[in-house]
């Protein structure tokens, strides 16, 4: 079994590994080195002829407090003082869904196009872009420009929750009616 492309921080995985240059019934140990943001190491038990990984979920090697991103994993055979590459790839580890406080899960754009949503809301008119009061003073940015921060979020907001979809062109044709 391979391990997966991807999994979410907090999960349990079980992996099973069979090598045949590695046999588990030939006393090979398997060791799994897993390196990004979080670093973790992971020694297979032998179960009948085959490696088995256990990734916990909680504890000191638990995959809980992993660090969302991409990983190095590589699995090293060891055997009377020879140790050999078996196995290497990236994996990502997802953000833990289960324990994410509000607005961990959003991008800094989509946290942005609030922030500038609601200043556009709050705006009274185009005409007022500073002001002053005791002495303070206050230069907002023009309303014609929060809307092309705004444009430019929203086009952002909308690529990154399409990820992965393809983007399919539509052919359009305007027709006067006279």
């Amino acid at each position: 079994m391979e391990l997966p492309k991807s999994f979410a921080a907090g999960e349990t995985l079980k992996i099973k590994r069979a090598h045949s240059s590695f046999p588990a019934s030939d006393g090979w140990t398997l060791t799994l080195y897993l390196r990004g943001a979080s670093v973790r190491d992971y020694t297979a038990a032998v179960v009948g002829t085959e490696h088995v990984f256990t990734l916990p979920s909680t504890g000191v090697t638990g995959t809980s407090d992993l660090l969302p991103g991409n990983y190095t994993w590589e699995e090293r055979a060891s055997k009377a003082g020879e140790v050999f590459a078996a196995a290497r790839e990236t994996i990502q580890v997802r953000p833990n869904v289960a324990t994410a406080a509000a607005g961990d899960l959003q991008s800094a754009e989509e946290k942005e196009l609030v922030i500038v949503e609601a200043a556009i809301a709050g705006r009274l008119s185009d005409d007022m872009q500073s002001y002053q009061i005791a002495g303070r003073a206050v230069n907002l940015i023009p309303v014609r420009e929060l809307y092309q921060i705004r444009a430019a979020l929203r086009t952002a907001v909308a690529a990154q929750r399409r990820r992965g979809q393809p983007i399919v062109p539509v052919r359009a044709v305007f027709r006067s009616v006279a």
